[in-house]
């Protein structure tokens, strides 16, 4: 059994994170032997994916130095905490479809945030109705504002998915739309 994360004790764990608007930076102990890495992707749970991609690849057989220089040439997976305008104010695409991811991505955002989070998401349709007032309840919880909008209703009512939203946000906030 070989074990990561972001807590020693660990065969392979991370310390001394710091995530900034656009990467994230971080020293790995990979089974003793320590390296500095950086990430061009945002959010903890990216880290948790070096991690164990660095650990696998150590056991593969390849040098750290190259697993260091492979993890900084990594670039993000479109749609996940994908950053596609940065002037003014920062958008930043999540396709978080859950109410775990939807949290993860606003936690991964939150300490990036000047001003105001401000998120914009919908439920697709025909899809599982029990999360749409949790994952209300999440953004009505985690961001400043909410903008809930249509996503995808299949063959349902969009204004009734939208209404199995709102009842969510509502029980948090009444900043909404």
């Amino acid at each position: 059994t070989i074990t990561y994360g972001l807590d020693n004790p660990a065969d392979v764990f991370a310390v001394s994170i710091n995530c900034k608007t656009k990467s994230t930076s971080f020293f790995i102990n990979l089974f003793d032997n320590v390296a500095q890495v950086r990430l061009g992707m945002i959010g903890f749970f990216n880290v948790y994916n070096a991690l164990a991609s660095s650990c696998v690849c150590y056991l593969m057989g390849i040098e750290q130095e190259k697993i260091i220089k492979a993890l900084s040439c990594t670039k993000g997976v479109e749609g996940r905490l994908e950053r596609v305008y940065s002037k003014q104010f920062d958008v930043i695409v999540d396709y978080a479809h859950t109410p775990d991811g939807l949290t993860k991505s606003l936690l991964a955002i939150r300490p990036l945030v000047n001003n105001r989070l401000i998120c914009v998401f919908g439920c697709g349709g025909n899809r599982d109705i029990t999360k749409r007032s949790v994952m209300g309840e999440i953004s009505g919880t985690l961001a400043d504002f909410t903008i809930i909008t249509s996503d995808n209703p299949r063959f349902e009512e969009p204004m009734e998915i939208i209404s199995q939203i709102e009842k969510g946000i509502a029980t948090k906030t009444k900043k909404y739309l």
